[in-house]
Order: structure tokens, then C-alpha cells, then sequence
């Protein structure tokens, strides 16, 4: 057979390493708290052994390396013979150099790093001699393809994963088929309106058959006072009667079927993008699980002890929202930390405890996701926020004396704005916490709530919409135009008299809840031209005479303007369709939808809409194998593998040359799968949870109906006494992964099933 395409193996082990690292990386500083943790230990090393082994399979020699001698680290403190404070920096940087080697190799780009160095500091704590490596083995090209694992799977749920397949697919296809959703959704929107037609038709044939009826009396009338009518004019009405009837019964029963089948098709249509909407859906852990390691080393730098407390994490959120909301956390973290965490001495002075804490918590609200991070710092200054936004020209001195506490807090996510007094590698420079506005409010038309108290901490509060495909909007008109406003950002709507909107310092304004709000004209924010001739929507609507004034509140991260709008016209789910240029840069216009009968309808960008109301300029950031003949008959092989990426490849190799493969995720559900499957052979790992490969063998091998199916183990574990234990137990094979060639693996195969080459 060819070469085997590696691309997809690639990106899987990719994906999978970056899990594995998240893993790791928190259980290592887990083990900082409790050193002697013996369980612990056993569990990091059975993750590095589980990425060596695939980085093996792969092909990736530098990655083997650098795993193998983090293994050596990590086995010299099970053995006493080095502290915990000793390897810790070192064993990140082993993390952070494997991440570096993935996507340098992902881009086609030199390692950025010093393989050789890391190698040999690591060799001088663990007493290993050194060995180098002078030629590199470099993997082949390959091309990059976003993956995203759509069931996410915790460790104790793995013994039953059979029972429910993990995937993993490209995000490309899933844009693709979300498009395709949208499309469906717009037609299931037209079939409505031809429905509206339908309906139309049937009155038209009332009045016709009235009409008809009117005139055949007449006729019927006039024909026996003067005996005009004869026989064949009234034949004529008759059949024209006859013919009326027909029709009406085949409109009937078209409608009827119509009506079904538009039904049908849009119970369809809402369960296809249920289907979609959940298939983009995954744990919101995929990015709070980065935070440990990012407080870890941000605390370091400042030399401040920090402990972060994370909940909520099986939280879903769609993958497109994912994407955008760990630059803002990791901007929010890092300010608490700098700015908000006081250093041990002085915590120690307030009452505090030495070591700090920071709080992050997820959960769903509606159709929301709140994401709450929350220290228990120094608080927000407010009068050094003031004088810094002052001098710093952020805002005017006689717009400052009339804003309240909320929006003086808003101001720290301004471009340009730093509390911190030099500029350094983490601070200092005026970038930061605008990403997190930018992220949040610009790009996913959420809300930030900015909670505080002086000495007691600060809680920056993250307020998201579950999805960016499909909304619940709130139609409303002005002047001539018909605009949709996302619901979840409406605090209420209310009706008002003239005489209730009052002047205060030259602005209009409004007392609703409690709290005086100022109130704008929504055209003259979008600069909307006046109403010409009256619309449809207006000649329908239920106030058209009744002089009140249609009022919305906007309540955008804790502001509050009120809106004044011609009609308030209905609230409904749209699907909202992305500008394209030269629109995407349309002021205050996020996107668009389109109603039963096909007009186009602009989405108001909130975030934008607020901004413009409220007169602040918006700044957008804007070798070849040897050919195996296999004859016609299909082996079956069974493959006991915990790394999916391992697992795939051994898979796609077998498939690809004519073998029957299942597949197990470690020695218990393999055994499981032996109760009631019989194969040719056996492929296994060693270290797996639940039941590792020895114990997998031997229970083969002691079994009357299974001893005589051959067993081949393949593993990194590479000691000779390891190679005895394997041979012991009644393998047939010890393969080492690190040694893996296709061919030779191949040939194996086929010489312990007997079979002809």
C-alpha cells in the first residue's frame, strides 16, 4: 500500500494532546498543594504516557522526547529523589514547548524553541544521561483542518463510551450545515406566507361563487318572465355550476394537503436546527480548564499567591462563542490579579487572608449564559479612574460630573485607558480591557456588569446570548422602516403620554422604575427619514389613534436609555444572516432577517445603538511500504486503545487493507465486547484505566473459548522487564509504538492469522 495520509491523524493528536496538556497542567498544580499525593502522581503519569505513546504512532520523535523525559521528572518525585518545587517550572515549560512544536508543525514553521536545552535541563535534576539528538526526525507536510469533539466525555464516563461514539468533524462542515438550516428556515418562513395566500384565494372563490350565484338568480329571473332562457343556456349554467363545485372540492383538498405537508416540513425544520444548534454546543470547561496554568504564571510574575475556584463548568455555549470569550477572561484575570490582589503583606495588614482568590462560575439564566469572575481585592478606585480619564483625555470634565458610578466604571474598558503606573510585559499599556468590550459587547452583542466595593473585591459579570445563529427579536417600526431589536436587551415597553417626558439640564428625560432615564428619538439616532405615507403596519396597528407614545428601554450592561418608536409591531424567533460586504462596517446594523413574505429586515447592533444614542463616537478596532495482498475473506481485529488519535490511525491501516475492526477504550470494555464478539486478533495497549493490556491478556488467555485468538501488545513501555511481563502473560507480539512502521506491523498481523501474502 501508498503512504498514509497523515493530515487527519495530525489534527486529532493535536486536539487530543491540547487535552491532555489541560489535564495536566491542573493536576500538576493540584500536586503543588499535596506533593506526597501518590494517586495523583500515577494519574499525570499515565497521561504523559498516553501522548507519548500517540506522539510515537504519529511520528513525532520530539515530542516522544520531551514526554519521555517529563516522565522521568515525574517518576524521580514518586521516588523521593527531587521536590515538587523543584520540577514544576520546568515541567510547564516541558507543556509549553509541545504546544509551540504542534503549531509550528501545523504551519509548516521552524520549533521555536530549544528542544536540546530542554532535554538536557531536564537531564542534570533527574541524573539521566543526556543524549542528543542531531537529526531531528521531521514529520511529513501536512494541512490544517479546525476540529471540534462534539461529546465531551469526563474520566469516569469513559468504561461505557461504546455505548455512545465520540466524533470529531471539522467546524467548516458544520458552518455548512448550518447554512443550509438557515436556508430551510427562510423557506419554512415563505411557506407561511403562501399559506397567507392560500388563504386569500379561497375568500377570492367565496366572492366568485357569490357573484356567480347573483348572476344565475338574475338570469334564472328574467328567462320565466320572458322565456329568453333556452335549454342550452341553461345547460351552459349548470355545468358552469358543476365545474365551480370541482374546483372548490380539488382547491379544498390542495389546501388541506398543502397545509399538511407545510406542517410537516416545519416541525422538520425546527428539529434539523435543534439537531445543529446542540451539535455546535460544548462545556464551557474546554476553556475555563486554560485558567489555572494562566493565573498560575500571572501571579508568579507579580509574586502573588492566588487561588482560583471554578464552577459551573459543564455549562454549554455554543463553539463560535468559545472562540471569543477567553481573550476577555484572560484580560479580566490578569487585571485582578494586577491590579485587584493585594500583595501578601498587605492582606495580611486589611485582615486578609496571605493568599488571594479568584472566582469564576457559569451557569445558564433563559436564554442567557452569565459568566461571573470575582476577586476578593482592593476594589475599584473610582476617583483615580476619574482623574486618569481625565488626563488621559478619555472623557470631558463637564460630561464626567454628570455620569453615575456605573458608567465611571465602564470607563476602564476604554482604549488607551491603565491604572498601572509603569508599563511592563503584563500592564501598563492602555490594551487590555478594551478586547474585553470589544469581544464581548461588539462581537457577541452581550452585556459587562461591573460590581464593586473598596477593599472588598470586584465582580465583572459576563452576559451572553446561548446562541449567535438564532434570536428572539422584537420587531418595531420608525418612520418608514421596520427594524428588529434582539430581545434580551429590552428591560420593557411601555406606552407614555407627552406630557410624562421632562427636561433636565437640557435633556429629554423619563421616570420609569424608579430611576430617571434619558430618552431619545430612534430615528434620529439612525438618522431614519421622516414617515412619508402611511405603512401596512401602521394602517394595522392596535394604537393608532389613542395618542400614546410607544417607548422601549434599552438596559445595555447596566445603562440604561429609553427609546421612542413609532410602533411596537411583535416579538418573534428570526434567524439572523451575517452582513456581507460592503455592509459589514453598516453602523449600528449587526444583521439581517427576512420576514413571511420575503422583506429584508435590519438587525440593530445594540452595543452600537447605545453608543450613538448616548453621543460617544464608536470607534470600530475594527520511506514506502511494501504492497501486503490479502485474499477475499475478512478478519476480524479487535484494537484496546485509550488514545483516540492512536486508536483512528491503528483503525484507518487495518480498514484500508481489508480487515473487519472494532474497537475498545481500554481492558474492561474490550472484555465487555469479548461476552458476546469473537475476533481473529487483538490489538492492545498497557496503560489504560479501568483494565490495563496485561491484565486484558491474560484474561484472554486463561479463557477456554478466547486463548487461542493471537494477542499482539503494542506500548511505549519500552524496559525489558515490561517486554518479559507482556510475553508472560501470553502475548504473542510486544510491539513498541515508538518503533512503529507500518509495514513490519502489517506483515505481524499476517503471519499470526496465517494468511498467504
Amino acid at each position: 500500500m501508498g503512504k498514509l495520509d497523515k493530515s487527519f491523524f495530525l489534527n486529532t493528536f493535536k486536539a487530543e494532546t491540547e487535552d491532555h496538556i489541560k489535564k495536566l497542567n491542573k493536576k500538576i498544580l493540584d500536586l503543588r498543594g499535596e506533593p506526597g499525593n501518590d494517586i495523583l502522581i500515577k494519574e499525570i503519569m499515565r497521561e504523559l504516557h498516553t501522548m507519548k505513546g500517540a506522539a510515537g504512532m504519529i511520528g513525532f520523535k520530539p515530542i516522544v522526547r520531551i514526554t519521555h523525559g517529563l516522565e522521568d521528572l515525574i517518576s524521580a518525585l514518586m521516588e523521593k529523589k527531587i521536590s515538587m518545587s523543584v520540577i514544576d517550572d520546568l515541567v510547564f515549560d516541558g507543556f509549553d514547548s509541545i504546544e509551540m512544536i504542534l503549531d509550528a508543525e501545523i504551519k509548516g514553521e521552524e520549533y521555536p524553541i530549544d528542544i536540546e536545552k530542554l532535554i538536557r535541563d531536564i537531564s542534570d535534576i533527574t541524573g539521566k544521561k543526556y543524549v542528543s539528538e542531531k537529526k531531528p526526525l521531521e514529520t511529513e507536510d501536512v494541512k490544517s483542518a479546525d476540529t471540534v469533539k462534539i461529546t465531551q466525555q469526563t474520566e469516569e464516563s469513559k468504561s461505557i463510551l461504546h455505548v455512545e461514539d465520540t466524533i470529531r468533524i471539522s467546524t467548516s462542515k458544520l458552518d455548512i450545515l448550518s447554512n443550509i438550516v438557515g436556508e430551510l428556515i427562510v423557506n419554512q418562513v415563505k411557506f407561511k406566507g403562501y399559506t397567507n395566500n392560500i388563504f386569500e384565494l379561497q375568500e377570492l372563490q367565496k366572492k366568485f361563487g357569490k357573484i356567480f350565484n347573483d348572476i344565475s338568480k338574475r338570469s334564472k329571473e328574467a328567462g320565466n318572465e320572458t322565456n329568453a332562457l333556452d335549454d342550452e343556456k341553461l345547460t351552459d349554467i349548470n355545468r358552469f355550476e358543476i365545474t365551480e363545485l370541482e374546483f372548490m372540492e380539488k382547491f379544498n383538498e390542495f389546501t388541506r394537503q398543502f397545509n399538511e405537508t407545510a406542517d410537516s416540513f416545519s416541525k422538520q425544520t425546527d428539529h434539523l436546527l435543534n439537531i445543529v444548534l446542540n451539535m455546535r454546543m460544548l462545556p464551557i470547561s474546554s476553556v475555563f480548564d486554560l485558567f489555572p496554568r494562566t493565573v498560575y504564571d500571572i501571579a508568579k510574575k507579580f509574586n502573588k499567591d492566588v487561588d482560583l475556584q471554578i464552577t459551573g463548568s459543564e455549562t454549554e455555549i455554543d463553539k463560535k462563542m468559545l472562540e471569543f470569550i477567553k481573550d476577555p477572561i484572560t484580560h479580566i484575570l490578569r487585571n485582578s490579579i494586577d491590579h485587584g490582589i493585594e500583595d501578601p503583606e498587605e492582606r495580611k495588614k486589611l485582615g486578609k487572608p496571605a493568599k488571594g482568590k479568584i472566582c469564576i462560575h457559569a451557569n445558564h439564566e433563559g436564554d442567557r449564559i452569565y459568566i461571573k469572575i470575582s476577586d476578593d481585592g482592593r476594589g475599584l478606585d473610582l476617583d483615580k479612574i476619574k482623574s486618569i480619564a481625565l488626563k488621559k483625555n478619555l472623557i470631558e470634565h463637564d460630561e464626567l460630573q454628570n455620569i453615575s458610578d456605573d458608567e465611571i466604571k465602564k470607563i476602564i474598558f476604554k482604549p488607551g485607558f491603565s491604572t498601572a503606573e509603569t508599563v511592563s510585559e503584563i500592564s501598563g499599556r492602555g490594551a487590555g480591557m478594551d478586547v474585553v468590550k470589544k469581544n464581548i459587547e461588539d462581537n457577541l452583542c452581550g452585556q459587562i456588569l461591573v460590581n464593586s466595593e473598596r477593599n472588598k473585591g470586584t465582580e465583572v459579570i459576563l452576559i451572553l446570548p446561548l446562541t449567535l445563529a438564532i434570536s428572539s427579536a422584537v420587531f418595531i417600526r420608525s418612520g418608514e422602516h421596520i427594524l428588529a431589536l434582539p430581545a434580551t436587551s429590552i428591560e420593557l415597553a411601555l406606552r407614555i403620554d407627552n406630557e410624562d417626558i421632562k427636561s433636565i439640564d437640557n435633556r429629554e428625560v423619563i421616570s420609569v422604575l424608579g430611576s430617571i432615564i434619558p430618552i431619545v428619538r430612534f430615528e434620529n439616532v439612525l438618522n431614519l427619514p421622516k414617515l412619508g405615507k402611511q405603512t401596512q403596519f401602521i394602517q394595522n396597528s392596535l394604537y393608532l389613534n389613542d395618542n400614546k407614545l410607544h417607548i422601549i428601554i434599552i438596559n445595555q450592561s447596566g445603562i440604561r436609555i429609553a427609546f421612542h418608536v413609532d410602533e411596537i409591531i411583535e416579538e418573534k424567533s428570526i434567524i439572523i444572516k451575517p452582513l456581507s460586504e460592503p455592509m459589514k462596517k453598516l453602523k449600528n446594523i449587526s444583521g439581517l432577517t427576512i420576514l413571511e413574505k420575503g422583506e429584508i429586515v435590519p438587525v440593530i447592533h445594540v452595543p452600537e445603538l447605545m453608543e450613538s444614542a448616548r453621543g460617544i463616537k464608536y470607534v470600530d478596532k475594527s520511506g514506502d511500504e511494501k504492497k501486503v495482498k490479502r485474499t477475499i475473506k475478512q478478519n476480524k481485529i479487535l484494537i484496546v486503545e485509550d488514545s483516540f488519535s492512536t486508536r483512528e490511525l491503528e483503525k484507518t491501516i487495518l480498514i484500508s487493507v481489508g480487515y473487519n475492526v472494532i474497537s475498545a477504550i481500554d481492558g474492561l470494555d474490550a472484555w465487555n465486547i469479548l461476552k458476546s464478539e469473537k475476533p481473529d486478533l487483538i490489538i492492545t495497549d498497557v496503560q489504560m484505566p479501568n483494565m490495563d493490556g496485561f491484565e486484558l491478556t491474560e484474561r484472554v488467555k486463561n479463557s477456554d473459548t478466547l486463548k487461542n485468538i493471537p494477542v499482539i501488545i503494542l506500548t511505549s513501555l519500552e524496559k525489558n522487564e515490561e517486554k518479559i511481563r507482556g510475553l508472560q502473560t501470553g502475548a504473542d507480539t510486544y510491539l513498541l509504538k515508538g518503533a512503529f512502521a507500518q509495514s513490519s506491523f502489517l506483515q505481524t498481523i499476517e503471519l499470526l492469522l496465517k494468511r498467504p501474502e
